[in-house]
């Protein structure tokens, strides 16, 4: 099968199956196990142990509960892998057609977006992300970067000022909310 067939090929499985277990894929956003986790991740006493949270919260938020989506997330992932943007972004893009909740299929096509270079559908993408789950430390942080290559400071320091109030054990966060705090005027941490 070639690229372009095969993507139509799993994009029609996706969608036949999406039917059949009707069109949602849970929002684990909501798992109930996410609020003792993020309360944890708060007062984590070491960076070793702040990573083995933050992983526990990402297994979570990446659980569809649709083989369906589960299918299009680890192909979208391989393709990201092998540095295939595009693929990885159809297949991403797929994800939030069929299952516009899942907060997960919005982040990794933030990331497909910004590796293209279209930045600024990333951001449209972080932005969803962030409405179905506020509490997403890298959708946070990668919106902070965005900011920060766009020149827009401010905006960079609010978003990594949230991401480091959700995680402050998120590597290097504490030290450039201080730097960027003195370069807007303002007070940083």
């Amino acid at each position: 099968m070639g690229g372009v067939t095969l993507l139509r090929h799993l994009m029609a499985t996706a969608l036949a199956a999406s039917c059949v277990l009707g069109g949602v894929a849970r929002a684990d956003q909501d798992d109930p196990a996410l609020d003792p986790l993020f309360a944890q991740l708060r007062v984590a006493k070491s960076p070793e142990e702040a990573r083995y949270i933050e992983h526990a919260i990402a297994d979570l938020w990446a659980k569809s509960d649709s083989d369906a989506i589960d299918y299009l997330m680890h192909s979208g992932l391989a393709a990201l892998g092998s540095h295939d943007y595009r693929s990885a972004l159809s297949m991403f893009s797929s994800v939030t057609q069929i299952a516009p909740g899942f907060a997960e299929g919005w982040s990794k096509r933030a990331t497909a977006h910004y590796l293209l270079g279209d930045a600024r559908s990333a951001v449209i993408s972080l932005e969803h992300v962030l409405a179905l789950e506020p509490r997403h430390f890298d959708a946070l942080f990668g919106l902070a970067g965005i900011f920060e290559d766009w020149g827009d400071k401010k905006r960079a320091l609010a978003a990594l000022s949230a991401a480091h109030a959700i995680d402050p054990h998120l590597e290097g966060t504490a030290d450039r909310i201080r730097e960027l705090g003195r370069e807007v005027g303002g007070r940083g941490i």
